[in-house]
């Protein structure tokens, strides 16, 4: 910024200098001799607006700068910032991953990411990150849903399935494992929750393994 105002003054300056002459020598031409002085006050009056412009545009310039220097600050920390949550992105993906499978036999029919299972035996894995994928036992496919890990116990618990009953139909809302609470992304403002309408059901740890 302080280059550009170096650079720009001058030719400021010379524009106001350039009009000053020119109108100068229009008031010269209708002067007579004996306005000599007048003349020259003219010229000092000149010399002294310039000097006026430059003290002006000078204290402007000391004010701004500091500002400018804050905002290239601001800019270096915000690039540094979003530098450091790459790196730290980059760096998770390749954290060991405990990939979990249970089984359990669901009583009921439930939904959940707006498909209705059939009661019966069913195995939950973790395989996909984010994904708690809902296979029944025997098939070859299996449908994920999106989780969000909310709690990790202290103490080891019982791992089981919990749904919740609403209008007349169960819904998958969680998921717990000996250690960790995962709940269905959809239902997430629902963490933690209790009520009559829920049904849990346990579930069996058959296979977990570090990725």
């Amino acid at each position: 910024m302080k280059r550009h105002f170096q650079e720009y003054f001058p030719r400021v300056l010379r524009h106001a200098q350039e009009t000053d002459s020119v109108r100068g020598g229009a008031q010269t031409e209708a002067l007579a001799e004996d306005d000599t002085p007048r003349l020259r006050t003219m010229g000092k009056e000149g010399n002294a607006m310039a000097s006026l412009y430059l003290d002006e545009f000078q204290e402007f310039e000391s004010r701004a700068l500091p500002y400018y220097a804050s905002s290239d600050v601001i800019e270096t920390i915000l690039r540094a910032g979003a530098l450091v949550c790459v790196v730290l992105l980059l760096s998770g993906s390749g954290l060991a991953q405990t990939v979990v499978t249970a089984r359990a036999t669901i009583p009921f029919n439930f939904w959940a990411q707006d498909h209705e299972f059939q009661a019966g035996d069913y195995v939950f894995d973790n395989e996909v990150p984010g994904s708690a994928t809902i296979q029944r036992e025997g098939s070859n496919s299996g449908i994920g849903v999106p989780v969000i890990l909310y709690a990790v116990p202290p103490g080891k618990e019982n791992p089981r399935v919990i749904f919740v009953r609403r209008d007349g139909k169960y819904f998958l809302v969680e998921l717990w494992g000996v250690q960790d609470r995962h709940i269905v992304t959809a239902e997430f403002q629902h963490r933690g929750e209790e009520s009559e309408q829920q049904r849990q059901v346990p579930v069996t740890m058959v296979e977990s393994h570090v990725r």
